[in-house]
């Protein structure tokens, strides 16, 4: 049985128990180093344990996430967090396109939260399921003009850390801003903790605990305070959380790997295969065997 691997930026230059904290890269350089010897043995979907924001500035491509693919073209960007199912799939990609990535660690994130603005970032934590952004023009000739001057210091040969920290604190608030004119939302910060504390805990806990009062014990609030916070962060119940994480991990193993659906289900803290699948259904709409089947 194949699993799921995951791998550290250093393993795009073939290093990884190398520490790297961030990369700025080209569209041609991404490929050149995908292309290169030290990655022919990275399995073609895997895991990152670093931040992924792309964009394309001409030309098109595809990225699969977490079984899912997006059509990436002129003034899109693509964000994808640790622990994602990325697959690797550039096999019809005009190596013509013109864009490029940022990729950060969680470690590199916390060094940029002395601003107390980043503390608030939403997007990050995965609050909106669409990892896809399209910017207007106006916005887009904005965005990129940041991303050039960072570029320019990355290449520097003495590049000062705190410019291109404050750089990439720039690129994350445009995109927020970006993301805040679409979704109108307004958040506490309060809430925005709240959420994030209960997100980390769920990622930890969500295959062996599955009640509100779990979640809700760990934050010190009673589940009525959690879920009227979840509510106004995401739309979303506390409930709604557990079971969606559940069932993209589900998808994940259905998709990426040759589980069968009982060792899928019991991997996931469910005993009970049928009461597994009636809970797939209610969340997908497909059984787990029809997923599968749809899915190859």
């Amino acid at each position: 049985m194949e699993t799921i691997k995951k791998y550290p930026l250093g393993q795009l230059y073939g290093k990884p128990f190398e520490k790297k904290d961030f990369v700025a890269l080209t569209s041609k350089e991404i490929f050149r180093l995908i292309d290169s010897d030290a990655n022919t043995s990275v399995q073609q979907y895997h895991q990152h344990d670093f931040y992924a924001i792309s964009w394309v500035e001409s030309g098109q491509i595809q990225q699969n996430l977490d079984g899912k693919t997006y059509t990436l073209s002129k003034g899109d960007i693509f964000i994808a967090c640790p622990g994602q199912v990325h697959e690797n799939d550039f096999g019809n990609t005009d190596k013509k396109i013109k864009g490029g990535a940022l990729l950060f660690t969680t470690e590199f994130i916390e060094q940029l939260k002395h601003n107390s603005v980043i503390s608030e970032l939403t997007f990050l934590d995965n609050v909106f399921s669409n990892p896809h952004l399209h910017l207007p023009d106006e916005e887009r000739s904005s965005f990129l003009s940041v991303v050039q001057v960072l570029f320019k210091e990355v290449d520097k040969n003495h590049s000062n850390w705190a410019i291109i920290k404050s750089l990439l604190s720039a690129v994350l608030l445009f995109i927020q801003q970006s993301i805040d004119s679409v979704i109108v939302k307004s958040t506490s910060l309060r809430h925005i903790e709240v959420y994030k504390k209960f997100k980390h805990f769920l990622e930890l806990h969500f295959k062996e605990n599955k009640t509100p009062g779990f979640y809700s014990e760990r934050l010190h609030i009673s589940d009525r305070h959690l879920n009227r916070l979840l509510k106004e962060t995401t739309t979303k119940t506390a409930s709604d959380m557990i079971l969606g994480r559940s069932m993209l991990e589900a998808r994940r193993l259905l998709y990426f790997t040759e589980m069968n659906i009982s060792e899928i289900a019991w991997s996931l803290g469910y005993q009970d295969q049928s009461y597994f699948t009636k809970l797939f259904k209610k969340e997908t709409g497909q059984t787990p065997q029809a997923y599968r089947l749809s899915m190859s």
